[in-house]
């Protein structure tokens, strides 16, 4: 009888030990599961632009930008298709130059961009591609200057600015992208639309040749920012 006491205290040890073993591992899990699912994914993007003035300002500025940008997304909440971060873009319209002397002046024009924005998911299940649309808000800015270069040295002497003028912006985007490699490197495609407020900025003159021009030569002139950009580019999650 002391030995069946004995038997039995022996497996309702076992069964205590291996009841906390199971627990343990099930805890484990579920905090493992836990910081799983409280990841948030943030996505970086790096791409080349094409950009397209619109309506009255694509009458008046009568050329193209060819640019860069990069974005920085962070997800709202895990799970969750929807991103918000900044995005930041680059392009310059066009550059004139001109001797004078023993000097070049050359005048570039450029617009920089910084817009808020919102990117939403609306397909998960679709193959090969992530399709997303976006909402934009923030300002771009069409500056113009002008360099002033020795040519014998090639020695820039002297820089100065000719317009810098914001506008505010807004618009939307549709795109999307294509998983190059385990869900962390993507190829990017994308179409945004951007509205603006009336600026002024300087554009190449229509009776002119577009060489040997300065400063002088150009035309200030006044419409709404509106802008078209194309691109292409690469992202990655991390």
């Amino acid at each position: 009888m002391l030995s069946s006491f004995r038997y039995s205290k022996l497996f309702f040890l076992s069964v205590l030990f291996f009841s906390s073993t199971i627990n343990y591992a099930q805890t484990e899990t579920n905090e493992t599961n836990e910081d799983i699912e409280l990841f948030r994914v943030r996505l970086a993007e790096f791409g080349l632009e094409y950009m397209t003035p619109q309506n009255t300002f694509g009458e008046r500025m009568n050329t193209q930008a060819i640019g860069v940008s990069g974005t920085l997304l962070y997800q709202t909440k895990p799970e969750r298709p929807t991103f918000v971060g900044l995005d930041f873009y680059y392009g310059q319209f066009y550059r004139v130059s001109a001797p004078i002397g023993d000097i070049l002046q050359t005048t570039r024009t450029s617009i920089y961009g910084l817009d808020f924005i919102s990117r939403y998911y609306p397909f998960n299940n679709v193959p090969i591609i992530d399709p997303f649309i976006e909402g934009l808000v923030g300002a771009k800015m069409i500056l113009s200057g002008t360099s002033v270069i020795l040519i014998d040295t090639n020695e820039n002497i002297d820089f100065a600015v000719e317009s810098s003028k914001f506008s505010f912006s807004y618009g939307f985007s549709a795109g999307f992208q294509m998983n190059l490699y385990q869900k962390i490197y993507y190829l990017n495609f994308k179409g945004s639309y951007l509205r603006g407020s009336s600026n002024g900025f300087y554009a190449l003159p229509d009776d002119l040749p577009n060489e040997n021009l300065t400063i002088n030569d150009l035309d200030f002139r006044n419409a709404p920012i509106d802008l078209l950009r194309w691109q292409i580019g690469i992202s990655f999650g991390f």
